[in-house]
């Protein structure tokens, strides 16, 4: 029985070689056997050898790797010291707000109190003082009362 066909559609079919195969050239098709694998590690290796063994022995390269290490030492350097001051004035700025923040509300705290004693005492009755009257004073104001009360 034949095998059932995948869910998107049949699968493509696989390429038949290249029908030149009389000629081949170095490619990664051609290399991809056990010997090109060989051949291709060496001459990776050789490369990368004769690079190193040239560069190492070159005075300007070395002049130049120097420079590049040093400047990369510099740019770290006065990173990490911008950094270091950025912190710095980041805790100072925090300081400042959580002092103003701090006073802030010691204010309103104080505000708050006053308003609280101010409708308190407005919501209580205020007591009346008495003033002395000399009792020649209560029988005058009472003999006026009288007279105004019987007109």
């Amino acid at each position: 029985p034949p095998h059932p066909e995948p869910f998107f559609g049949p699968q493509p079919r696989a390429r038949s070689p290249s029908p030149n195969t009389r000629n081949p050239t170095l490619s990664a098709a051609t290399m991809s056997g056990p010997g090109g694998q060989f051949f291709m590690r060496l001459a990776n290796w050789l490369a990368t050898d004769v690079v190193a063994k040239a560069l190492a022995n070159n005075r300007a390269f070395q002049q130049f790797a120097l420079r590049t290490a040093e400047m990369g030492e510099a740019v770290q350097s006065h990173a990490m010291k911008t950094a270091e001051q950025a912190a710095k004035e980041a805790a100072a700025q925090s300081v400042k707000v959580s002092e103003a923040v701090a006073q802030a509300a010691k204010i309103a705290e104080e505000e708050l109190a006053k308003d609280a004693a101010r409708a308190a005492s407005a919501a209580r009755p205020k007591a009346v003082e008495a003033e002395y009257v000399s009792p020649r004073e209560a029988a005058r104001r009472a003999r006026e009362a009288a007279r105004k009360a019987s007109d």
